[in-house]
């Protein structure tokens, strides 16, 4: 008798019906925005003057909009979620949102680009979940996303097409073949995002290597006032020194930043989801996580209430010493082309060095070694 355990099951539908209706009548909808404020006619002369504002581009879309030879020729119907998302953003003349793009839109903005963002963080939210959507979580998610496409509707002017299809998909049998192309479609996608903010980060470490000859001058005199605190509060977290009161209190915190010891990369996770550790969390622990569908070894690298705040912590981390020391490592296992030793003990990298310092903003520094204790950062 086949075992029960891989039975389909109401939060995989859940989650397969919203990835349905993002790959299909959401995107439509971001392509007829797209033609709404630039007709494919024009695209090709306003993608030449506008490229130098796109982000970093995928491989197969810049090769898209941007071939070696020749322009493109289509009518958008060949553009994913993700590239409508950077074109809208980036050469439309959008008016961003109150919270700015890229981040999350209070719910009373109506606007097209707070819209536009919230198919961007259903699609995250999708993409990023390995056990599906509870029941809850499904009709909130379904709610914002319907409300979001009734106001583009109206901004393109075409009554209630987009919404007529919504409600179709709401109430439509899910077929599992389908289901599970929708998800894979939507994983792809996701996976081509991260991928492209790793390769940022990588960028803005090499940015800084530069911007410190030039600042020089500037950093003495960080050392200068700091060397007025006593030694051993260098290595005490900012958090810790602003509200020691506070922080003597034991506290729990929602959001890790954690180092995969398998790729080396880093991954902003709800700390739920961590497992196998010995008491309460703590920086520098080592424990595994389910990703991917993959039991995974992670190294906790810094803890935070909020996810805004573990986010800031993957930007800070991006610039320290041993993330570059990982990232130098990778690259070397990549030349080799040994598949054999291309993966795994990432979390076991330190710089070369025994002690380094690590600016972490203009007005503070902080010395650390693989044996501080802080928060694995170097």
């Amino acid at each position: 008798m086949a075992s029960t355990s891989y039975a389909a099951t109401k939060e995989m539908t859940n989650i397969n019906r919203v990835s349905r209706l993002l790959m299909d009548p959401c995107t439509d909808q971001l392509r007829d925005l797209l033609r709404f404020y630039i007709p494919p006619a024009n695209f090709n002369s306003v993608i030449q003057t506008a490229k130098s504002r796109l982000p970093r581009l995928t491989e197969p879309q810049r090769k898209l909009i941007l071939p070696n030879s020749g322009m493109y020729s289509g009518n958008y119907d060949d553009m994913d979620i993700s590239l409508l998302y950077i074109l809208l953003r980036n050469v439309c003349g959008i008016q961003a949102h109150n919270k700015g793009w890229g981040n999350t839109s209070d719910s009373a903005d109506r606007s097209v680009s707070a819209n536009i963002e919230r198919f961007r963080l259903a699609r995250n939210r999708c993409g990023h979940s390995t056990g599906g959507m509870s029941n809850s979580e499904f009709n909130q998610v379904w709610s914002e996303i319907r409300a979001a496409v009734v106001d583009l509707d109206k901004t393109l002017g075409i009554g209630n097409k987009y919404q007529e299809a919504v409600d179709f998909i709401r109430n439509d049998t899910m077929d599992p073949t389908k289901d599970r192309h929708f998800r894979d479609q939507l994983l792809e996608q996701i996976i081509e995002t991260e991928n492209i903010k790793k390769d940022v980060h990588i960028l803005k470490t090499k940015t800084k290597e530069n911007d410190e000859q030039v600042t020089e001058v500037k950093q003495d005199i960080i050392k200068l006032e700091s060397s007025q605190k006593k030694i051993d509060e260098r290595n005490i977290p900012l958090n810790i020194q602003d509200n020691p009161i506070e922080s003597s209190e034991k506290r729990t915190y929602k959001y890790a930043l954690v180092l995969f010891d398998y790729d080396g990369f880093t991954a902003v996770v709800e700390t739920k989801r961590l497992e196998d550790y010995d008491g309460d969390l703590e920086r520098s622990q080592m424990c595994t996580i389910h990703y991917e569908c993959k039991l995974q070894s992670v190294e906790i690298l810094d803890l935070s209430e909020t996810e805004e705040g573990a986010d800031e912590q993957d930007t800070m981390w991006g610039r320290s010493h041993r993330a570059r020391a990982i990232s130098k490592e990778r690259k070397h296992r990549e030349e080799e082309n040994s598949q054999h030793n291309k993966y795994g003990g990432y979390c076991t990298i330190w710089p070369d060095d025994a002690e380094l310092e690590m600016t972490l903003d203009s007005n503070t520094s902080f010395t650390c070694s693989a044996d501080s204790g802080w928060s694995g950062y170097c």
